[in-house]
């Protein structure tokens, strides 16, 4: 069953869709914020000047160029596009109740719930590392150097230690996270089409809640995933705020989506 399930989201057209709007992010950002550098590369070095890094270029350690307020504010549209409103589709085609001929619903519902989550954590990471690897073959991988001005970690943030240290494994961690967060996301969606009358309403779910959380928290930033999701933290990102909320998501998906599938009488 998760085997068929994954076959399915990752040949679905929606999921190159979403792999092609990772693209585009990732080479756009890349050539306007990365590659340009590489003509100052040599006349920093002759003025011993601190030269631009990966650190500070790559599309998750800059904030002030479309590319990553676009990535951050459609990162649930990319996360749902691939397979996130497939459970909605099965249940209106009547695939489902053919599947429950043969297997047992809760292996049905598990393994729809890994695909989904699977492909929404992999869209949503591919233009990152895509991006990374194409700074690190054109940038020095200096340390940071706070005192340069060119970097938006201070003190003050979460990890900024291992930043400041270890910037190769901060900035994996972070890619993990907004994987994390790309799964869930896409696991709303999947949770919301036993609510929802519609395959788009059921699709655009979760970017709403991120919007909806994003208006709540005007005052209280910390909050919204728009902004702790990117390596810069340009709101300040609190570990155990985020950790709440993804044990919040885990929660609802279970009781919404799992609890309400295995009683729902409609889905036999």
């Amino acid at each position: 069953m998760l085997k068929m399930e994954l076959k399915r989201a990752f040949r679905s057209r929606t999921f190159y869709v979403a792999m092609v709007i990772g693209l585009v992010i990732a080479l756009g950002q890349y050539l306007e914020n990365v590659a340009p550098m590489v003509k100052y590369l040599d006349m920093d070095l002759k003025k011993n000047v601190y030269p631009h890094s990966i650190f500070n270029k790559w599309l998750g350690g800059e904030y002030y160029t479309v590319w990553p307020m676009l990535f951050y504010f459609i990162l649930p549209v990319i996360a749902v596009l691939p397979y996130g409103d497939s459970f909605y589709r099965d249940i209106q085609t009547g695939y489902i109740k053919n599947i429950f001929i043969r297997v047992e619903k809760k292996k049905y519902l598990k393994a729809k719930l890994a695909a989904v989550y699977v492909t929404g954590m992999t869209t949503v990471m591919f233009p990152l590392v895509l991006n990374l690897l194409l700074a690190a073959v054109t940038l020095p991988a200096l340390v940071p150097a706070p005192s340069t001005g060119f970097f938006f970690i201070f003190d003050q943030n979460m990890w900024s230690e291992l930043f400041l240290t270890h910037p190769w494994t901060y900035n994996i961690i972070y890619i993990l996270l907004d994987g994390v967060f790309g799964g869930l996301f896409a696991c709303i969606a999947l949770a919301g089409s036993l609510y929802v009358s519609g395959r788009f309403v059921a699709a655009i779910l979760p970017f709403t809640v991120q919007i909806t959380v994003y208006v709540i928290a005007m005052n209280f930033p910390e909050l919204s995933p728009v902004g702790f999701l990117s390596p810069t933290q340009p709101v300040g990102a609190n570990i155990w705020i985020i950790l709440l909320e993804i044990l919040a998501a885990v929660i609802a998906i279970y009781l919404l989506y799992y609890r309400k599938g295995i009683k729902d009488e409609m889905l036999e």
